[in-house]
């Protein structure tokens, strides 16, 4: 299932792990990212950034933010896994995927 979240942030439900998750993610970011939108008077490169989590679906939207959060801070264009660690963190130190 695919939805717009708000503003520019969409989500994408999948049955699949975690590990899965990203690994989907990080194709469909390389493939925005090598494809510019073009219209009649300008070509668009997007930059990228990625959440991915796999939770209890309560919590699942609020993981998958909080790896998001991680992903722009550490400079967009970036795939990041939730980890329990990042729930919260305000300056996150977590390793990223870059794609």
């Amino acid at each position: 299932m695919i939805g717009r979240y708000g503003g520019d942030e969409f989500v994408i439900a999948l049955q699949a792990t975690a590990d899965q998750g990203l690994a989907i993610a990080k194709r469909l970011a390389a493939e925005i990212k090598k494809n510019p939108m073009k219209t009649s008077s300008v070509s668009l490169t997007l930059a990228v950034s990625v959440g991915v989590a796999g939770a209890p679906e309560r919590q699942l939207f609020e993981a998958a933010e909080s790896a998001l959060r991680v992903a722009k801070v550490k400079g967009r264009n970036l795939c990041v896994l939730f980890d329990k660690s990042m729930q919260g963190a305000q300056n996150p130190k977590q390793p990223v995927d870059v794609f």
